[in-house]
């Protein structure tokens, strides 16, 4: 996973055998971090406002 602060784009890069690829999962206002909890279920918090949301797959 990984995200834009500006533009607030949130993306997944899966490898495909040798390759990696890009898609892109979603819009947040200012991702700042990311979090996995002891499920493996992932999470994005929104700088500024303070919402930590999850992430579907």
């Amino acid at each position: 996973m990984y995200a834009d602060f500006a533009s607030g784009t949130v993306w997944a890069a899966p490898t495909s055998g040798q390759r990696w690829t890009k898609a892109q999962i979603g819009r947040i206002e200012n991702p700042s971090t990311f979090g996995e909890d002891e499920a493996g279920e992932l999470y994005v918090a929104e700088y500024g406002s303070g919402r930590l949301l999850k992430l579907g797959r």
